[in-house]
């Protein structure tokens, strides 16, 4: 069952039913857990820039007005940047996982130490938009000015085209048509299921989901401590291998240096990833990845096609 369109693309509510295929990742595990970095620090919207409003999003520093600016909530930001992005890399570095970074374009361009840093951890590199900011409302022609723009810094940077492009406030008309133009293998601007799926077809790209209630951000307004957003992420890994419902799973875990990064909270991913490792069934990949073994799923056996999408007989 189907309900109304969105954009030319029917919302699908029936997904994979309740005995979705059993067919497991190409490595014979049952999770694979997405790992996504989002660089957006020094891309943030402030006054001090011009913008109309501060974000606010940098830790507990809340936002009080300034005709030019907030200079401590914007070291808030700063930290991510300037050390919570090492941690982090030095945390994935000694696991040995591979990760995906959704990167903001300004935030490499002012911060060309770490696109290297990416580069030379073969690092998949997603964009994350030219500023961190809502792209909705943005007209088609701005919005690819702003994306060749970003990909152009992202290339310069890390030496990688992106492989897809996530909004900070979900896809839009113009964007999807933009990111199906450019042909990229996966989209990520979506929370609405526990496998990937393949909206558009065999010929589109690979939806991956992504995930809110493992974000980092939860340490903003739900969690205290490390302890307690690490059981988070514990809980839902092991819910996914022991739910009786068959098939392969993927689990996003999305992180962000100026909140994870912190001494305080770091220590949860660290826990998160020494559980996974330790498990059997669950494989650490980047989203490329995820996509691609969906695709030859689907092609082989149609695993990674859900019923609805599914020619009549």
């Amino acid at each position: 069952m189907t309900s109304a369109h969105r954009y030319d693309r029917p919302r699908d509510l029936a997904g994979y039913g309740e005995h979705p295929p059993a067919a497991l990742w190409p490595t014979g595990d049952r999770v694979a857990v997405s790992l996504v970095v989002n660089i957006e620090d020094g891309a943030e919207r402030h006054r001090s820039r011009g913008d109309a409003v501060d974000d606010v999003n940098a830790h507990w520093i809340t936002d009080i007005p300034h005709d030019s600016g907030n200079p401590s909530l914007e070291s808030g930001f700063d930290y991510g940047a300037r050390a919570g992005i090492w941690r982090v890399l030095r945390i994935l570095d000694a696991a040995g996982v591979p990760s995906t970074a959704f990167a903001c374009g300004r935030a490499l361009e002012h911060h060309p130490a770490l696109g290297q840093a990416l580069a030379d951890r073969d690092v998949e590199v997603v964009d994350h938009g030219l500023w961190w900011e809502p792209h909705g409302d943005l007209s088609p022609d701005t919005l690819r000015r702003r994306m060749d723009e970003s990909a152009g810094i992202l290339h310069r940077t890390t030496g990688a085209e992106p492989t897809s492009w996530y909004s900070k406030d979900g896809h839009s008309r113009a964007s999807l048509d933009e990111s199906a133009a450019r042909g990229f293998g996966h989209d990520d601007n979506c929370f609405n299921d526990d496998r990937p799926s393949l909206p558009d077809g065999p010929d589109g790209a690979v939806t991956i989901p992504y995930s809110a209630d493992t974000n980092d951000s939860l340490l903003l307004t739900t969690f205290a401590t490390a302890r307690q957003y690490g059981d988070q992420l514990v809980a839902a890994l092991d819910m996914l291998l022991d739910d009786d419902r068959p098939g392969a799973k993927v689990l996003s875990v999305g992180l962000h240096p100026r909140w994870i990064g912190r001494p305080s909270y770091a220590g949860a991913l660290q826990r998160f990833i020494a559980h996974g490792r330790r498990t059997p069934g669950v494989v650490f990949a980047q989203r490329s990845q995820i996509a691609r073994w969906w695709r030859s799923m689907s092609l082989s056996d149609g695993a990674g096609v859900s019923p609805s999408q599914r020619p009549a007989p």
